[in-house]
C-alpha cells in the first residue's frame, strides 16, 4: 500500500466516522505534491470500496459491513433503495448523502447492516457500472446556458447541455440527451442533446419519456418479428394430434371493452352438489419455442405493459392478437385445467392437458356484470346474454364458493380500486373515473387463481420445475410497528399467536365503509412484503395458498410461458421434449420477471400520474372537495370527490401554524395550535399548480376550518 494511502486511512479512521472533504485532508499534508497525490490515492481508494465518497463529496473510512451488489433506485424523498442482484436479499434503504455519486439505475455496491427497528440501511461505496446513458428532459434556458429538467430519470445534479446536435430548440420542449460526463464533486452532469421529442403535454411524448425512465423496450428484433410473420394463421391437423377436443363445449371469454389479446376461456357444468370447471389457456408455449428469437424478446420485455389506450406488449400482435388469442368462433390451442368442486367451493379432483376449443361468444365485464347483478336481485334479463344466462349463473354460483373458501383460509381482500383514465378522439384524457369491480371480475379472478393454484400443486406434487408465485409473511418487526401505529390511532390488535392471515384478513373487515378503512389498508399494505417470482415455493402470504403459481397469461407474463412448459414437459414424460431451463437459469429468471414486472408497475402508475396532471392542467384554481389520502413529513395528498385524482398538499403552503408529521400516530400536528390532519379527513383545496412530465398536482388548502 502507498505512503499516501496508508495516511489517508489513518487520518479518516481517526476521525471516528465523520466524514472530510478532500480540502480538509489535503490540509494534514504538508508539501504541494503530496497535496495532489491525495487526490489520485483517495480515487483509489473508493474504487476499491476502503474509503466512502458521498453525494456532497465528502469522505469517509468504509465501515467492516456486510456487502452485496445491486440497482439503484432513488426516491423524490431524497432517500433511495438499493434492489439486490440476489433474490434472496431483501432491498437496502440507503438514506441522502450516502448515496457515493450514484444515479438513477446504477449497478453499485452497498454496505449495509441491519438496525433496530428491522431496517437494513446501507451505503453505496463503489458505482459498479453506469447504466444510464442517455437522459429526456425539458429543456430550460438561462442566461448562463441551456439546461435540463431530468424527466426520464431521478436526477438531482444539476443538468448542463453542453453541446446540441439536434439544432434550433425552443425552451420549454422535451429532448433526449446523451450523457456525457458525471461530476458528482460539481453536482453536475453534462449532456448532448441528440433529438427533440416535443411539447410535455403531448401524449406520444409522455409515453416516451416513462418508456425512457423505466428502460421498457419497444422494438423487437427482425428475428422475432420474421419467426411472427411465419407462425401459421390457422390450426392444422398435425397441430390437434395428442390434444383433447372441447370444441362442442360452450365456452366463453370475459374481458374488458378494450381488451384485443383473450388468453382466458371459461366452461362450466352444474354436478349434483357441486360444479365441474374448466379454464382454458392459450397454448402461447406451441408458437414460442424455448430459445427462439421470440422467446429471448419476450425474456427480455418479461411482460406487457398497459398505458391508457394503448399496450406494449410482450410479444408480437401477430401473435398476442390473433393466433393465441381465443376469439370467438374460432379454433385455437389451449392448455385446460378441469377442477371438480365441492359444495365447500373446495377443488376435490383436478387434471390438466393439451386441447383444442372454440369460443363461443366473447362476452365483456360490464354485460356479466350487469346480468348477474339483476340475477342476484330475482330480475331475469337472459335476454340481454342469449344462450349463455344459465352458465354465467352457475358461475357465479362456484365463484361465490371459491371466494367463500379462499376467505375462510385468511386470503387477504382489499377494496383499493384504480384510476381509469378515459381518452378522448385526440388522445387526451376527458374524464378520470374509478374502477367499478361487478361479480364478473370477481366470477373470473377467482376461476383464474383456482387454476393457477391447481397446475402449481401438481408440479409440485411430482416434483417439477416451476417459477412459483411467492409472497412471504411480515416480518416481527412490521408487526410490531404495525401494531404500535394501530394502536396510536385507537385500534387495539395483536398479531401474537393464531393463523397471521386470518388476523389480518378480520381487521380488514373490521374497518370496512368506515372512515378508517383506507388508512388501514395502507397500514397493512407497507407491512407486507413485496410478492415476487422464485423457483423455490414458500407460499403465497395474501391469498393463503401453500402452493401458487402464475399459469392463466401466458400472452403477457413470461412465468406463465415457463410454467406452460414445465407443464407440458410433466404431461408428456420427463424423457421426452425436457424443458431446457437448468436449475440456476431458473432462479435468474424469476429474478428477472420480479425486476421487470416491477419496472412495468412502475411504468403503468407513472403514466397514469402523468395523465391525471394533464387532465387538471385547465383546472388550476378551481376548487374541489376531497378526502386526505396519504401522509409525508413533506406534507399530505387529497383525492377529490369530483374525479379519481390525487394531488398533494405541501405542509410549507400551511400559513397558520407550523406543522410536523408523526409517523406513529399517522397524523401532521400544528405546534400551536394543535390542529390536526389524518387519512380520511374532508377538506376543501385549490388547484395551485400542475407539473404535467413529472405527474405532479400541487392542492392549496382552502378551508381552515377543517
Amino acid at each position: 500500500m502507498d505512503k499516501t494511502e496508508r495516511r489517508i486511512l489513518n487520518i479518516l479512521k481517526r476521525r471516528g466516522g465523520q466524514r472530510l472533504s478532500l480540502q480538509e485532508i489535503q490540509r494534514r499534508f504538508t508539501t504541494g505534491r503530496e497535496r495532489k497525490a491525495v487526490l489520485k490515492q483517495l480515487a483509489r481508494l473508493v474504487s476499491r470500496g476502503k474509503v466512502t465518497k458521498d453525494a456532497d463529496g465528502k469522505f469517509s473510512i468504509t465501515s467492516a459491513k456486510k456487502r452485496l451488489v445491486g440497482r439503484f433506485e432513488p426516491t423524490n424523498e431524497r432517500f433511495g433503495f438499493v434492489i439486490p442482484v440476489s433474490p434472496e436479499t431483501n432491498d437496502i434503504y440507503v438514506p441522502a448523502q450516502r448515496w457515493g455519486g450514484a444515479i438513477d439505475g446504477d449497478i453499485v455496491e452497498v454496505a449495509f447492516t441491519k438496525r433496530r427497528g428491522g431496517r437494513t440501511t446501507g451505503q453505496i461505496v463503489r458505482i459498479v457500472k453506469r447504466t444510464r446513458h442517455e437522459l429526456a428532459g425539458k429543456v430550460l434556458k438561462r442566461r448562463e446556458g441551456m439546461f435540463l429538467v431530468p424527466l426520464s430519470a431521478k436526477v438531482f445534479h444539476e443538468v448542463v447541455v453542453v453541446n446540441n446536435e439536434a439544432g434550433p430548440v425552443e425552451d420549454g420542449l422535451v429532448v433526449n440527451a446523451v450523457i456525457d460526463k458525471i461530476d458528482d464533486r460539481l453536482n453536475r452532469i453534462n449532456v448532448s442533446i441528440v433529438e427533440v421529442w416535443g411539447k410535455p403535454d403531448d401524449p406520444e411524448v409522455l409515453c416516451r419519456i416513462v418508456i425512457a425512465r423505466f428502460n421498457i423496450p419497444t422494438v423487437f428484433s427482425d428475428e422475432a418479428l420474421d419467426e411472427a410473420r411465419r407462425v401459421p394463421r390457422t390450426i392444422t391437423e398435425s397441430d390437434l394430434r395428442g390434444r383433447a377436443d372441447l370444441r362442442s363445449l360452450v365456452t366463453f371469454t370475459i374481458d374488458g371493452e378494450q381488451a384485443k389479446d383473450f388468453d382466458d376461456a371459461v366452461s362450466i357444468e352444474r354436478r349434483d352438489g357441486g360444479f365441474r370447471l374448466w379454464v382454458h389457456i392459450a397454448d402461447v408455449s406451441h408458437y414460442v419455442a424455448e430459445g427462439s428469437a421470440l422467446d429471448k424478446d419476450a425474456y427480455e420485455r418479461a411482460n406487457s405493459v398497459y398505458f391508457p389506450g394503448s399496450v406494449i406488449p410482450m410479444l408480437p400482435f401477430e401473435l398476442s392478437n390473433e393466433i393465441c388469442s381465443l376469439k370467438p368462433n374460432e379454433d385455437r390451442l389451449a392448455m385446460s385445467v378441469q377442477m371438480d368442486l365441492d359444495k365447500r367451493g373446495e377443488v376435490c379432483a383436478s387434471k390438466m392437458f393439451k386441447s383444442v376449443i372454440r369460443s363461443n361468444a366473447r362476452l365483456t365485464y360490464t354485460e356479466v356484470g350487469s346480468l348477474l347483478e339483476q340475477h342476484r336481485k330475482g330480475k331475469d334479463v337472459s335476454e340481454d346474454t342469449p344462450g349463455f344466462a344459465q352458465y354465467l349463473y352457475d358461475m357465479d354460483d362456484a365463484a361465490q364458493l371459491l371466494t367463500k373458501a379462499r376467505m375462510s383460509r385468511g386470503s387477504l381482500d382489499f377494496d383499493l380500486p384504480d384510476p381509469v383514465i378515459i381518452l378522448d378522439l385526440q388522445g387526451k384524457p376527458e374524464d378520470i373515473v374509478r374502477e367499478e369491480r361487478n361479480p364478473a371480475h370477481r366470477l373470473i379472478e377467482e376461476f383464474m387463481i383456482a387454476a393457477n393454484e391447481a397446475v402449481a400443486s401438481y408440479l409440485t406434487v411430482n416434483g417439477c420445475k416451476c417459477a412459483y408465485r411467492v409472497h412471504e409473511p411480515p416480518d416481527d418487526e412490521s408487526l410490531i410497528g404495525l401494531s404500535q401505529t394501530l394502536k396510536s390511532v385507537g385500534m387495539k390488535v395483536s398479531f401474537a399467536g393464531g393463523d397471521l392471515s386470518n388476523k389480518f384478513q378480520q381487521l380488514i373487515q373490521r374497518v370496512r365503509g368506515k372512515r378508517i378503512e383506507r388508512l388501514v389498508s395502507y397500514l397493512i399494505l407497507r407491512a407486507l412484503k413485496i410478492a415476487k417470482y422464485s423457483p423455490e415455493n414458500i407460499g403465497h402470504f395474501g391469498l393463503a395458498s401453500s402452493c401458487y403459481a402464475h399459469f392463466t397469461s401466458p400472452i403477457r407474463r413470461y412465468p406463465d410461458l415457463m410454467v406452460h412448459r414445465f407443464l407440458k414437459q410433466q404431461l408428456k414424460g420427463k424423457s421426452k421434449g425436457k424443458v431446457k431451463m437448468t436449475n440456476e437459469a431458473l432462479k435468474e429468471a424469476t429474478h428477472h420477471c420480479s425486476v421487470r414486472e416491477r419496472a412495468a408497475m412502475g411504468a403503468e402508475r407513472k403514466i397514469v400520474k402523468m395523465r391525471q396532471a394533464q387532465f387538471m392542467a385547465d383546472r388550476v384554481g378551481e376548487r374541489f372537495t376531497g378526502i386526505i389520502s396519504g401522509l409525508t413529513a413533506r406534507g399530505f395528498f387529497v383525492e377529490l370527490d369530483q374525479f379519481f385524482v390525487e394531488g398533494f398538499v405541501p405542509l410549507v403552503s400551511l400559513s397558520d401554524d407550523r406543522y410536523s408529521f408523526s409517523e406513529e400516530k399517522q397524523c401532521i400536528t400544528g405546534e400551536k395550535t394543535g390542529r390536526r390532519f389524518r387519512m380520511g379527513d374532508a377538506v376543501k383545496v385549490r388547484v395551485r399548480s400542475v407539473q404535467v412530465p413529472l405527474g405532479r398536482i400541487d392542492f392549496k388548502l382552502i378551508d381552515a376550518s377543517t
